[in-house]
């Protein structure tokens, strides 16, 4: 069994709780305008042009985006970093793109995460059919859910597909007992709506597996990351998302949840 992957990141904390790694699987099927990692969007190994900079020299160079690799490999490295899990109660977290859109792999290697002893935690859209995404939470100790429009219309417009799967597949999640963590990124005029944030709000105020929330404002560090990769960037001129108006819409959310953070 193998899969695509983009990234991992060491010593994570804001992706679950301890000490973690983070494992990037290369695939999305949603095209969100602020994404972070438009390198992630196709689930194949690519070849992109990469601009650096060096001395006021511009240089433009071949990456190779995304590598293949087994289940034993990745526990190899998974492996590496199992006494800080241990100490932190941490553990494997995987994200993407959307790790998802490799069902198959990712089944495996939660499978091995788990028979090691290792939590698990699947950071998704949610944009998966419902089978697969039944099959993910077997396997899985924490699910970091992402909610970003409640409006199906204006969801498809700003991501490129509507958000029936996403809403019932957290519905699932809740039915099946497994711990979720609401994440809503910040985006101004778009996601920080009152109308939206109200609407998520209702809709997730009944579901009884919420452990808390994350808002994670935008910031526009990926900026640098598209002009790398010559990429066009949708949210150009867009500033870094006020903190102090991060913080109000957590007050908002902490009336009905105790656990919500900013930026983790």
């Amino acid at each position: 069994m193998e899969g695509i992957i983009f990234d991992y990141k060491h010593f994570s904390v804001n992706d679950g709780p301890g000490i973690r790694l983070t494992v990037f699987l290369k695939g999305c099927p949603l095209r969100c305008k602020w994404c972070h990692n438009p390198e992630s969007f196709s689930c194949a190994i690519e070849t992109w042009n990469q601009t650096d900079h060096l001395d006021g020299q511009s240089f433009l160079r071949n990456i190779q985006v995304g590598q293949q690799v087994d289940i034993e490999s990745l526990m190899k490295v998974v492996m590496a970093d199992s006494l800080f899990f241990s100490k932190s109660g941490g553990g494997v977290t995987f994200s993407g793109g959307e790790p998802m859109m490799q069902p198959e792999f990712l089944v495996e290697a939660l499978k091995e995460c788990i028979k090691q002893g290792i939590h698990t935690c699947v950071d998704t859209s949610g944009f998966a059919k419902t089978g697969q995404f039944r099959s993910v939470l077997k396997y899985t100790d924490l699910v970091l859910f992402d909610l970003k429009v409640m409006d199906s219309t204006i969801h498809k417009q700003i991501t490129g597909v509507d958000n029936y799967l996403i809403l019932n597949n957290l519905s699932v999640a809740v039915q099946n007992k497994v711990p979720v963590r609401i994440r809503i990124p910040l985006i101004p005029d778009i996601t920080d709506t009152p109308s939206n944030l109200e609407a998520i709000l209702e809709f997730i105020k009944p579901l009884d597996s919420i452990q808390g929330i994350d808002l994670l404002p935008y910031h526009s560090m990926s900026k640098s990351k598209h002009a790398k990769l010559n990429i066009d960037f949708a949210m150009e001129g867009v500033e870094n998302y006020p903190i102090d108006k991060a913080n109000k819409i957590a007050d908002y959310f902490r009336k009905w949840f105790s656990d919500v953070t900013v930026g983790g």
